[in-house]
Order: structure tokens, then C-alpha cells, then sequence
């Protein structure tokens, strides 16, 4: 017989071992439990320099689930060494054990911090065990986006797991939310809680290379930038993440996982896997694209120049609403899921949103019926993505995506016919949405 790893990606589904008990068992992630109810923690470190080669680790910020800072540092009656740099270490792991954390956050933290601190960790010979298993230490698994300091692998990109925790870096919740608002001045912590109101007024702000010289002159100065970097990063976490946690209570994948994924094969391909397991069906092979052209959306621009009174008309997510009204799925889905979770979805996201418009202000039920509504939204309007993704996707089908944009150009231009009609100047249309003046 051939091993697994011989019948390779093409004949063969090789799941990691926790998606492999999520799906089998039908369970998810926090099912039942509110974003407030998790034990969060969030680190900072504060180092000499960018290069764990050479520099080092002088102090570690630590938020604790009820928002109390501990600042660890080196200490101050000796020169940073060794010694020093591996006691702070090793007292900062029996401080993060102690709290026990379900989720540990920070801005950036598999770009910087965890790459940092497990450098240093293994150059001075300290174990790492922060997970909840003691015989195992951070594991990497490959990634689109993350650190690697390995000077042999320079491009290799990495995220870094632990046993029984979940690690959430807020740079992904920001660089998605970016993407859909377009309104961010930068994606760097200080810029992103200031322009989001999170940021207090007196906020302590080092320059980002001078943070150890501050520090040998005015430790209490550094000490208030660190604890405000952690309180910084919790409320961003708080504030964006909500989505990422909804989906861990959905779909079958880590919590860390999803909040790093894309929406087509980080979130759809796991629930059209688990519904056919969970159906005992086989799932289809998977197919190379055929070479079919994929054709997109209309785009017509009537008028130039300066207009007025411009009024926009928009279809509410058109091709989700296009792929439930004519069942257009992909042809290799037997079972018609893809078409039956876009329906499911929309109607729980209208019903999670009006839930939510209910809900007190600022309240914790508005803000998880809120989550909820986006990470259904998200994971809706992803769908025509997925059936476009040619060879991507186990379920992939271009000439699907091909049938919802020629619907979806049909409907554009009968909706600027009518317009038109009603004595309107039409000055442009864009895929869902037409741009027009009235009188």
C-alpha cells in the first residue's frame, strides 16, 4: 500500500489532528461562550534592538484578563547579560502559566514578538513551554504573513502555536478591516488605536529606537509606554476581533487559524468538507482549471465632467442573492451545500443583525450579535470568490462564477434601463451599483 503523504494533495484530504476531531465530532470553538467570557492576555516585549542575534530582551509588558499590567524587566543592579536576559525569560513563562490564558494578543506578535522571544529563548537555552501541555513548546506552521529570522530561510513566513492556547495577532483584524473601510492611516499599533479612539489621552509615546536609551535614564517613562502598549492592544483586539471569534464558533478550524484566514479556503472549504463527512459522502476530487476565461463584472461610465444631486442605487449582496434565487453552486457539489450555507447564512446574518440594532449600546450582547452579522457577512459574500478561485478550492467551478456575473451584468443593465427611464442622468455603473443624477 501507499503511504498517505504518496497518494498526495490531489487523491488524499490530510487534515491537521484538531480539525480532524472538529469535524468528526460536528463541535466548534467557544460554542455557547461570549467574547467577555474568554481569559485573554496580551504581551508586549521591549527589546534592545530588531535583531534577536545581537540584541535583546530588557522587559516584557503582561495584561491579564481583568486588565491588570505587570511590567517584568531585567534587573536593574547588573548588566544586561545572559544571566539576566534568561531569568526575565524564564520569570515572564511561570507569570504567563500562572495566568493560565485561553488567548494570548498583541499587535504584531507573530511578526515581532514571538519570533523575538522564541530567538532569544533557544540562543540562551530556556525552555519555552507556555502551552498547557509542559512536554511540548511553540510549534511554527507555515503562513502567508508572519516573522522568520532564520538566516538560511529568509522568505520562509511562519506562525507560531501552542498547545491548549490560541495566539490572535490584531495586525490581521486591522489589515481586513483596512481592506473593507479603506480609512486607516497606517496599520502600526499607536496609529491604528488613535484613529479608532482607543488610544487614551495621556498615552506615553518613546520613539520606537530609542526605547532602551529612555530606559537607562528614565525606566518609569518606558515602564507607562509598555503598560499602554498592552492596554492598546487588548482593546484593539476586543474592538476588531469579534468577527474571527464568531467564526471559531461556526466552523470547524482553530480559533487562531481562522482569524489569520482567508474566507474562500481558511473558512468555506472547512464547512463544505465537514458537511460532506458529516453526509458520509466522498468528496469530489480535486480538479485543475480547465483554462475557461472568467468573465467579470460590467462597468460602464456614461457621463463626464461635474455633476450634481447624485443619488447611488446598490443591490444589497447581489451575487449571494443571485446564487440563492437560481441555485447556482458548483457543479461537483452533489449536495448542493455551497448554495444551502449562502441561504442559511444571509438569513441568520439579517436575523443576528436585527438582534443586534435591538441590543443596548456598547452593551456585550451588541457587540457579539454585531461579530456575529460580520463574520456572516464575511463568509456570504466570499462565496462567489470561492467558485472563481480556480484551482484553489476542492470546489471551485469558473463557469458557475461566470453564470452569477452574467446575471449580474443582466440585472446591472436593467436597472440603469429603468432608471433611465424615469427621467434620470445615469453617470456611471460598477458591478452592484449605479451612480445617477436627478433633476
Amino acid at each position: 500500500f501507499r503511504t498517505l503523504r504518496e497518494l498526495g494533495p490531489d487523491r488524499i484530504l490530510a487534515l491537521p489532528p484538531e480539525e480532524q476531531y472538529l469535524v468528526a465530532s460536528g463541535r466548534s470553538y467557544y460554542r455557547g461562550l461570549a467574547f467577555e467570557e474568554l481569559r485573554r492576555m496580551q504581551f508586549d516585549l521591549e527589546t534592545t534592538g530588531l535583531d534577536p542575534e545581537h540584541d535583546r530582551i530588557f522587559l516584557v509588558a503582561v495584561r491579564d484578563a481583568v486588565g491588570a499590567v505587570t511590567i517584568l524587566e531585567s534587573d536593574p543592579a547588573r548588566t544586561l547579560g545572559d544571566a539576566g536576559e534568561a531569568d526575565l525569560i524564564r520569570r515572564f513563562v511561570a507569570h504567563l502559566r500562572a495566568l493560565d490564558p485561553d488567548v494570548i494578543e498583541n499587535h504584531n506578535l507573530h511578526g515581532f514578538d514571538l519570533p523575538f522571544l522564541a530567538w532569544r529563548a533557544k540562543k540562551l537555552g530556556v525552555p519555552l513551554r507556555l502551552g498547557r501541555d509542559d512536554t511540548i513548546g511553540l510549534r511554527t506552521r507555515p503562513a502567508a504573513r508572519g516573522a522568520s529570522f532564520e538566516r538560511d530561510t529568509p522568505m520562509r513566513r511562519t506562525r507560531w502555536t501552542m498547545p491548549g492556547r490560541e495566539t490572535i495577532d490584531s495586525m490581521d483584524a486591522v489589515r481586513r478591516y483596512d481592506f473593507a473601510v479603506r480609512e486607516l492611516p497606517g496599520h502600526g499599533l499607536k496609529a491604528v488605536a488613535r484613529h479608532l479612539g482607543i488610544a487614551g489621552p495621556d498615552r506615553e509615546h518613546v520613539p520606537g529606537a530609542r526605547v532602551y536609551e529612555v530606559f537607562q535614564s528614565d525606566p518609569e517613562r518606558v515602564r507607562r509606554y509598555a503598560a499602554d502598549d498592552v492596554h492598546e492592544a487588548a482593546g484593539l483586539a476586543a474592538l476588531l476581533g469579534g468577527a474571527a471569534f464568531a467564526l471559531a464558533q461556526m466552523v470547524p478550524r482553530r480559533y487562531e487559524r481562522l482569524a489569520d484566514a482567508g474566507a474562500a479556503t481558511g473558512v468555506l472549504d472547512p464547512l463544505m468538507v465537514r458537511a460532506y463527512l458529516r453526509a458520509r459522502t466522498a468528496l469530489p476530487v480535486h480538479q485543475t482549471h480547465d483554462g475557461t476565461t472568467h468573465s467579470g463584472a460590467a462597468l460602464h461610465l456614461f457621463a463626464t465632467g461635474v455633476a450634481r444631486r447624485i443619488v447611488k442605487a446598490d443591490v444589497a449582496s447581489l451575487y449571494p442573492s443571485l446564487m440563492r434565487e437560481y441555485r447556482i453552486g458548483p457543479a461537483r457539489d452533489r449536495l448542493g451545500v455551497l448554495v444551502g450555507l449562502v441561504s442559511r447564512l444571509v438569513e441568520q446574518r439579517l436575523d443576528a443583525k436585527a438582534k443586534g440594532q435591538a441590543a443596548a449600546a456598547g452593551s456585550a450582547e451588541r457587540h457579539t450579535y454585531e461579530s456575529l452579522s460580520a463574520a456572516m457577512k464575511l463568509v456570504v459574500n466570499s462565496a462567489y470568490g470561492y467558485l472563481g478561485a480556480a484551482s484553489l478550492t476542492r470546489f471551485s467551478d469558473v463557469h458557475a462564477a461566470n453564470e452569477v456575473t452574467r446575471r449580474g451584468r443582466a440585472l446591472l443593465d436593467l436597472l440603469c434601463r429603468e432608471l433611465a427611464a424615469r427621467g434620470v442622468t445615469l453617470l456611471e455603473a460598477d458591478t452592484d451599483g449605479v451612480y445617477f443624477s436627478v433633476p
